[in-house]
């Protein structure tokens, strides 16, 4: 019993020495594995601020040198600035301008205009073909081609603009058919918005010239005026014949109810003076469809001249005037034979 309490108390010496020194081993072993990852943690650090401390160097270096670009750069654009302007570099300036709008509107997705080649009635049309679609012969078209070049005129050919007979022929076609201006543009080959701006430029332009071709007759027209009417009628001592017509608009947004005539119509009260040969000598285009015709009359510069300095001659009117001392008007109840003929001498006459 004794001994194999001996050999007992070997082995538990045994497996304590053998077990210190596992642990010994085990501790030795965390040692080496915690030095180790200290070491790759030190030059980890290292690579690191070496790398930045690379990076710092390069970034200042290239700062540096566009530094020293820039410097460069602003020294040479104040040198081109100071010297004189030559013709290379004006036309390189010239040609990066075209190339900056080429690539701007490219951006933009601009389209290549299509320009239409526009109709030639002139060319195409005889006079009378003419006076069917325009109202006016050929010798009459060139009359006014000549007389409104100076306003209608475009100074360049930029964009390929109309030329003056195309915008007389356009002009001339709205007022001799008073159609929309989109059936115009088809006939002529012009566009809507073009038809409008060209009717409103031939308009002013013809506007601009009135005083020069409507006048009241003068002291040595008188007579060559007075001659034409009594071959029409027998009327002696007649100058012209006054009267108003209305022409017709699209009703207007502001005082629309002013605009509205006797037969429940928009227009305008324009009044007229012709002579025998129904040339125009005096206008007023500035009514309203519901005024009276006596007080367009009234209200009128003719009016005013021919009640001062009173004319060598007669006027003739209607009804809806007074009976001034130089205006004629019919009876209103012929009650003799000599009122009859008045009468019937009178209506021809305002009748022509």
């Amino acid at each position: 019993m004794a001994f194999i309490k001996e050999e007992s108390e070997d082995v538990k010496i045994d497996e304590t020495f053998r077990v210190k020194q596992e642990e010994t081993e085990t501790q030795t072993d965390l040692m080496a594995l915690k030095e180790e990852s200290q070491d790759l943690n030190e030059k980890h650090m290292d690579f690191v601020t070496e790398e930045t401390s690379f990076s710092c160097s390069e970034t200042e270096n290239t700062s540096s040198e566009n530094r020293a670009q820039d410097t460069g750069t602003r020294n040479q654009l104040h040198s081109h600035i100071n010297q004189p302007f030559s013709e290379d570099s004006q036309r390189d300036s010239e040609m990066a301008g075209v190339v900056h709008r080429h690539h701007h509107f490219a951006r933009r997705g601009y389209r290549q205009r299509v320009y239409v080649e526009h109709t030639k009635p002139l060319e195409q049309y005889t006079t009378e073909e003419l006076y069917v679609r325009f109202r006016f012969g050929k010798a009459d078209i060139e009359y006014l081609v000549n007389l409104l070049r100076p306003k209608l005129q475009h100074r360049t050919q930029r964009s390929h603009g109309l030329s003056v007979e195309d915008q007389i022929l356009i002009a001339l076609r709205f007022y001799a058919c008073g159609t929309f201006y989109q059936v115009v543009g088809d006939y002529m080959g012009v566009v809507k918005s073009a038809v409008c701006d060209v009717v409103r430029d031939v308009s002013i332009a013809l506007a601009s010239l009135v005083n020069e071709f409507v006048s009241f007759p003068k002291d040595n027209q008188i007579a060559q005026a007075k001659f034409s009417f009594f071959l029409l009628g027998n009327m002696p001592n007649t100058i012209g014949a006054i009267d108003c017509t209305h022409v017709h608009i699209q009703a207007p947004r502001e005082n629309e109810w002013e605009f509205i005539n006797r037969k429940g119509r928009h227009s305008i009260n324009v009044q007229l003076v012709c002579d025998a040969d129904l040339i125009i000598t005096n206008c007023v285009v500035k009514w309203p469809g519901s005024v009276h015709d006596a007080r367009i009359l009234r209200e009128s510069a003719l009016y005013r001249d021919l009640q001062t300095n009173r004319p060598d001659g007669i006027i003739l009117g209607d009804s809806a005037y007074p009976l001034l001392p130089w205006l004629m008007t019919p009876f209103l109840t012929a009650n003799t034979p000599a009122q009859a003929r008045f009468n019937t001498a009178h209506c021809k006459k305002m009748c022509n």
